[in-house]
């Protein structure tokens, strides 16, 4: 789990290189004493274990990146919100983060459902983010399948999970039939079963 977080925290920080030399190259306004990366996750409801893992994570993270002299002399500040596991409330903390915090970059979400949803904001406001555990193709492609510019994971695709599961249980378990339960008020669920359905029965 470190070592994933570590490498999210690698990419943004990257990012916020490029993000601070492009700004000093425009000619932009004066540079922030700190550099501030936004997260939004699910510290309450049916997710929250995942978000409280991820956010105490990344607190971990920034804390040792500012004791190693942060990043081009600049120290790092994370702003957490919570989203609920909510697609309105995720929209919500997007817009905050992006237009009243002034975030270089954002962490999270961790469910699809809230990472496609956030896509409109973070195209408005030109800010980038990566999704954590956000499986749907749909996070990063839209429907015409052109890529979104600032949608990034660090995660497998359910195109990829849904055929592994099924090559799996067919060449390797030797089954002929499966039965798949599943929430249709999941992204990520939908998307695992029609993958893994389309691989099992070709």
């Amino acid at each position: 789990m470190k070592r994933k977080f570590s490498t999210i925290i690698s990419v943004l920080l990257v990012l916020t290189m490029i993000i601070t030399a492009c700004s000093n190259g425009a000619g932009g306004p004066a540079e922030e004493e700190t550099i501030k990366i936004g997260w939004i996750g699910s510290l309450t409801g049916d997710q929250a274990v995942w978000g409280t893992c991820e956010s105490n994570t990344i607190k971990m993270l920034i804390e040792e990146v500012n004791a190693n002299g942060g990043i081009l002399g600049k120290k790092v500040e994370g702003i957490y919100y919570d989203t609920k596991g909510d697609a309105a409330e995720a929209v919500n903390a997007t817009k905050r983060l992006a237009s009243q915090d002034k975030v270089v970059a954002i962490i999270g979400p961790n469910a699809s459902g809230q990472a496609i949803a956030i896509s409109s904001v973070l195209e408005e406001y030109k800010v980038p983010d990566i999704a954590t555990v956000a499986t749907n193709p749909k996070v990063t492609v839209n429907d015409d399948g052109s890529v979104k510019e600032f949608n990034f994971r660090v995660c497998f695709i359910d195109p990829y999970q849904g055929a592994v599961a099924a090559g799996y249980a067919y060449d390797r378990l030797g089954f002929t039939r499966a039965a798949v339960l599943y929430d249709v008020a999941s992204d990520y669920s939908q998307g695992f079963t029609e993958f893994f359905e389309k691989t099992f029965t070709e």
